[in-house]
């Protein structure tokens, strides 16, 4: 029978094996519920004390560590792809609405933005258009755009704003979506 004495001995092993991921995964994984990822381990420290058998080879320090480890690596595995299955029209609900500011934050989102990239890349508008929406995506200013297309940074905005609003209405399977 597991007792919460057996639990509080561990425990520490369950932060020691999160923060040792999250060294390792800080730099390019910025989007890992930690304290999601203790529970997890937590759950894992339970379930190595309810089947560890002393008679095997290992040490239970051993045996729990790794089924640690690998109930933290298989949930940040399944987040990940919960979030790439996330419909990008929910990410984008309303967006056309949105003021540019809050729709170059919408877009920064890092799954929306490669989805929304991508659609523009093989959208059939013109190349200015998606090279211009592109670059403004990328962090160029709409003066910046404007002194390199000679035009006005209204312009740059509003060409901007068609093409991602073209890109909103392919999403939502909207009958403007390929016209220029």
């Amino acid at each position: 029978m597991i007792t919460n004495k057996d639990i509080k001995q561990y425990k520490n092993l369950v932060y020691k094996i999160v923060n040792k991921y999250r060294g390792r995964t800080f730099k390019y994984k910025t989007n890992i519920d930690w304290d999601e990822m203790e529970h997890v381990g937590m759950i894992a420290l339970y379930n190595a004390l309810k089947n560890f058998n002393p008679d095997k080879d290992a040490s239970f320090l051993n045996y729990a560590s790794t089924a640690i480890w690998r109930a933290i690596v298989r949930q940040e595995k399944f987040d990940r792809k919960l979030e790439e299955e996330i419909d990008i029209e929910e990410l984008m609900y309303g967006l056309s609405d949105d003021s540019m500011e809050d729709m170059d934050e919408k877009i920064s989102n890092e799954l929306v933005f490669n989805k929304v990239l991508k659609m523009i890349k093989t959208a059939p508008i013109l190349q200015r258009s998606k090279d211009i929406t592109i670059a403004r995506l990328l962090g160029a200013t709409n003066a910046e755009l404007g002194e390199r297309y000679n035009t006005s940074p209204q312009n740059i905005s509003k060409i901007y704003l068609r093409v991602i609003h073209r890109i909103i209405d392919k999403i939502q399977g909207g009958k403007n979506a390929d016209r220029e």
